[in-house]
């Protein structure tokens, strides 16, 4: 589970290597996934919201929220855990974890998130590869 106070760009290259992903994957996965559904506190203990105004579609506007909102750090000191907000435009709260925001301040990932935030095509390609990729794994 991703949004420990803990969590570095090296903590998650590292887990991203280990599970054999490229970069690319690796972003595309985290904005594909997060593109999609909420976070719920009673099963993840993060604050109740999304990281989108489209939870149900899945699109690029992940990418588009992680690098162009102002995002506010947040949390809860006792389960060791940070999470920002930020208001889009429509003025809807959502959210982000830390681990989302290491994707903003790499320079790597962040160029990676810049390119599907510009071209969803090529997000929507690389999702579906890195996404087939991990369902066939062997991981055993």
């Amino acid at each position: 589970r991703g949004g420990a106070d803990t969590d570095t760009i090296t903590t998650t290259k590292d887990v991203q290597e280990v599970m054999g992903l490229s970069r690319r994957e690796w972003v595309a996965l985290v904005g594909g996934g997060h593109s999609l559904g909420r976070m719920h506190r009673d099963r993840s203990g993060f604050a109740d919201g999304s990281w989108t105004s489209t939870p149900a579609q899945l699109n690029t506007e992940w990418f588009e929220n992680l690098l162009n909102l102002d995002w506010t750090e947040f949390g809860d000191s006792a389960k060791s855990t940070l999470e920002y907000s930020a208001v889009n435009a429509a003025g809807e709260k959502l959210y982000m974890l830390k681990t989302d925001l290491v994707i903003r301040f790499d320079v790597e990932y962040k160029a990676i998130a810049q390119e599907y935030a510009e071209n969803p095509l090529t997000f929507y390609d690389d999702f579906v590869n890195a996404w087939g990729k991990v369902m066939t794994a062997d991981m055993f």
